[in-house]
């Protein structure tokens, strides 16, 4: 019986070697297919990157068309070049001046300034006075919203006290006036 159970040991001493020998193999087997794996992941996640980057190159394109349109639309709607608005939206921007603000200012000031002119009245009328525009000035001068912008800067940059200047942007700009205060501080040869 002590020969068997020293055959026993011995018979299970070789599988327990024939298992290990195996999980080794199955180790190593392991190994090489983890790396491959890892080299496959490396390789979709780099394109996925340039995936992502052509998508962000898209949306960077067609963010600066949809600008280049609204520039565009709005250059036409207030009667300026779109240059000359580019330039202005550039200086309102120095000023922390909103676009839509910009908007509302120009298109008041459009409407005020035509009402001077045509007959001397409107709600910019006392304002017009006070910087010393007479309605022929405005007639002969007034000849494009630019133009016509540009004047009104230069003469509410003479303009000394901040108070009376606050409150003649406001008649002039409406009730965007006042955060146009900032712009008109900065006077027109920020337009250049």
């Amino acid at each position: 019986m002590s020969s068997k159970i020293g055959t026993v040991l011995i018979d299970v001493a070789a599988d327990v070697s024939k298992l290990v020998d195996g999980f080794n193999k199955a180790q190593k087997e392991s190994k090489e297919k983890s790396e491959k794996i890892v080299g496959y992941a490396k390789n979709i996640t780099g394109a996925l990157a340039g995936i992502a980057s052509l998508g962000a190159m898209n949306a960077l394109i067609r963010g600066t068309l949809d600008a280049a349109d609204a520039t565009q639309d709005l250059s036409e709607k207030l009667g300026m070049s779109a240059n000359a608005l580019s330039r202005l939206e550039y200086s309102a921007s120095f000023a922390a001046v909103k676009i839509e603000t910009l908007e509302t200012a120009m298109t008041a000031m459009i409407l005020r300034t035509e009402l001077f002119k045509r007959d001397g009245g409107g709600a910019a009328a006392d304002a017009m006075q006070q910087l010393g525009i007479s309605t022929e000035f405005a007639r002969k001068n007034f000849v494009d919203t630019s133009t016509t912008f540009k004047i009104l800067l230069e003469r509410l940059g003479e303009v000394k006290d901040a108070t009376l200047k606050t409150t003649l942007t406001q008649e002039l700009f409406g009730k965007s006036g006042t955060d146009m205060v900032r712009l008109v501080n900065q006077g027109s040869a920020s337009l250049e």
